[in-house]
């Protein structure tokens, strides 16, 4: 039986005080406990937790009070601190803080430094009442499947698309791990348990194409990659006589079902079967370096659902003329508006979250917070993540956020180039950089 969103979150309300350490730890570590994550994954959670708080507490927040929500993504356990805006300074959960400390060094930030490095992600937002939402995640821990058979699908005539059961997600994800490019498929894959609670929980939904013998011929995963903007992963098929006719129908189904939702494009930024492609535009490209030093280049697509609605964009005039031709052979209408830095004064430390993927090799940065060290921190970010051996370096800039515009010249002085839009992203359009040695 899975438990409905409302058993899945609990929540307390404490001051930010140190004495409170004892309070809120064990709440996360034996809630996260409850809700499945095994004993080195709750420890580890408890000690971000523990190390975020003491950060908030030692200073920051301190006396005020903080929200903290643990809740179970089924395949994860997340905490949320939620607090009042503050002066901050979180540039210690850079996961390149402290690398380069000196004799004064901050001990608090080599704390945070843990904190961040403890989970699978972190992530920090504004929220509308001007609240500081800190999350962070760690994901439960899957077996692999193993040596299981699986019975060869008959010809796909007569197929029938429909939303899978527990099993005939497993064996979607299981056929998809064996017989789909790397490239083509996120690593979750390998752990056909994870699929099904990735889908149970409520983030992701799958099709598959059934055959009339009952075996799985095909399947899709999609989710909503922002408010706006459905991602899909897929479709596949695992027949060779009727394949295109598999692939035609989960994506006709697929469409079909987000038109009715308030998702106005759909992008597939893992590539799509030739089968497909005229259906979408070329959204750009992305590289994946292999360990042997070998690259392969995968088209990134997308379609808009309804009419493009038009949108106001922000960027650095290094990036201006990129966007124009951009946006004219997509036939998107934007305003575009160039930002200019007039003597403004910026402080602190800027902010980059990170996603890693360490056995692809792939780490996808994101700025979180402004700060009066962009180019510096961009530096030191490639600079860490090159020698601790990452070859897929992705970055995130939100064309509708002004100040992640001031960015751009960082990034292009740094080996970066951007290599793909997404139309409504994020807050307006979102453009990926990747980084390229030499």
């Amino acid at each position: 039986m899975i438990s409905t969103p409302s058993e899945r979150i609990l929540t307390m309300q404490v001051p930010s005080l140190p004495s409170y350490i004892p309070v809120v730890v064990p709440f996360v570590e034996n809630t996260a406990g409850v809700f499945g994550l095994g004993r080195e994954e709750v420890l580890k959670l408890g000690l971000a937790a523990e190390e975020i708080f003491a950060f908030l507490s030692g200073g920051m927040c301190r006396g005020k009070t903080i929200e903290i929500e643990c809740r179970n993504g089924l395949y994860y356990a997340g905490v949320e601190f939620r607090f009042s805006r503050t002066e901050l300074n979180l540039g210690g959960l850079n996961i390149t803080s402290g690398i380069d400390m000196d004799a004064d060094g901050n001990l608090e930030d080599m704390g945070l430094l843990l904190a961040s490095r403890a989970v699978d992600r972190l992530h920090i937002s504004e929220g509308d009442d001007r609240r500081i939402n800190l999350a962070i995640a760690k994901d439960k821990t899957y077996p692999p499947p193993g040596e299981i058979s699986l019975p060869v699908p008959e010809r796909a005539g007569g197929i029938t698309v429909k939303t899978p059961n527990t099993e005939e997600i497993k064996e979607f994800s299981l056929r998809t791990s064996r017989e789909q490019a790397e490239s083509y498929r996120p690593a979750y894959f390998h752990y056909p348990g994870k699929v099904a609670d990735m889908i149970a929980g409520g983030e992701y939904e799958a099709l598959v194409a059934v055959t009339a013998g009952g075996n799985v011929a095909g399947g899709l995963l999609y989710y909503f990659h922002t408010e706006r903007i459905i991602q899909i992963i897929g479709p596949f098929s695992f027949v060779v006589v009727s394949r295109e006719a598999v692939e035609r129908s989960l994506l006709d189904a697929c469409l079909s079902r987000v038109a009715r939702s308030r998702a106005i494009g759909v992008v597939a930024l893992h590539g799509l079967p030739a089968s497909l492609v005229p259906d979408f535009e070329i959204l750009g490209r992305l590289c994946h370096y292999g360990e042997d030093g070998q690259e392969s280049v995968q088209k990134t697509f997308g379609r808009l659902l309804n009419e493009d609605p038009g949108a106001v964009v922000w960027t650095a005039a290094e990036l201006a003329d990129y966007l124009h031709s951009e946006y004219r052979r997509l036939a998107l209408a934007r305003e575009i508006k160039i930002i200019h830095d007039m003597g403004e004064t910026a402080s602190g430390a800027s902010i980059f979250s990170a996603e890693a993927l360490r056995d692809r090799g792939d780490v996808t940065l994101q700025p979180l917070w402004p700060g009066a060290d962009l180019t510096a921190n961009v530096e030191r970010h490639v600079r860490h993540l090159r020698g601790e051996g990452f070859r897929n370096i992705y970055f995130l800039v939100d064309l509708g956020v002004p100040w992640h515009a001031a960015l751009t010249p960082a990034l292009l002085s740094r080996g970066f180039r951007p290599e793909t839009i997404i139309p409504f992203g994020g807050r307006a359009d979102v453009v990926i950089f990747q980084y390229h040695a030499a």
